[in-house]
């Protein structure tokens, strides 16, 4: 999962930040050209589009919580997918059918609703912000006329453009954060498993080349899974060419000695 969907999420955090930049560039050029026909207006725009700002910040941070949700449990749906389908045979002889099924269902559930919960998110925040656009330019032209403003109709026009493509483009800038927080915690999930495969790398890799001429030998041999101990001071030697059968019940760690 980290290597198929984290890695793409990541990818796709990176994509987002490059047409950030772009947005960012644009909406500055627009800006200076608007600013040269009335500051007044585009400094009330800018101070609207700042407002907006805050008022998104809980939303987003409320993206992220989801998204670090769904980054999780793709990782138990895979889990549990490929457990019960690799151990198909089990689940049948066990009669365990309608428990895997109900599992299955609550947790397809649990994802489905936070992907829905998400989507909402991401959609409440461009419904926020293309009503405060309109009618703010519906404010401009009503103020321009009413109070005998003599503004040139081609710098009217050109204002009223400007403004739309600055509103266009800060709303350009709060859906790139909300895609960041989106994509944020698979890159998060990407670098912390990269750290811990760092971490717990192998200390001795094995430089001496490996001889079998007279015999295998094990001496002394210790192995637990976690605290559970599986072989203890266990003593064996294998002759070449010997045949050597390994007999016991489940979980003596026959399987273990092989490896």
């Amino acid at each position: 999962t980290v290597l198929v969907t984290d890695v793409r999420g990541g990818a796709e955090l990176l994509e987002t930040i490059s047409g950030s930049v772009m947005a960012i560039t644009n909406l500055l050029v627009y800006l200076a050209i608007a600013i040269n026909i009335s500051f007044s207006f585009t400094a009330i725009t800018l101070v609207i589009g700042g407002l907006m700002f805050l008022v998104i910040k809980s939303i987003l941070y409320k993206i992220r919580r989801v998204n670090q949700n769904i980054t999780q449990l793709n990782k138990r749906v895979s889990h549990f997918v490929n457990e019960h389908v690799i151990g198909l045979r089990t689940v049948k002889i066990m009669r365990q059918e309608g428990m895997i099924t109900r599992i299955a269902e609550s947790i397809f559930q649990q994802l489905k609703g936070y992907q829905i919960r998400s989507l909402q998110l991401r959609n409440l925040i461009i419904a926020m912000m293309q009503p405060v656009s309109v009618i703010y330019i519906s404010i401009v032209i009503g103020v321009i006329y009413y109070s005998g403003n003599k503004m040139d109709i081609g710098a009217l026009v050109a204002l009223v453009y400007l403004i739309n493509r600055i509103f266009s483009y800060i709303q350009s800038m709060q859906s790139n954060l909300s895609q960041i927080n989106i994509s944020l915690p698979y890159l998060e999930d990407v670098l912390r498993y990269t750290q811990k495969a760092q971490a717990e790398q192998e200390i001795d890799l094995g430089v001496q080349d490996f001889e079998f001429n007279q015999k295998l030998k094990l001496e002394n041999l210790n192995f637990a899974y976690d605290s559970t101990p599986v072989l203890t001071a266990l003593n064996l030697i294998v002759n070449r060419g010997e045949m050597v059968g390994l007999i016991g019940p489940s979980g003596v760690g026959k399987t273990t000695i092989f490896d």
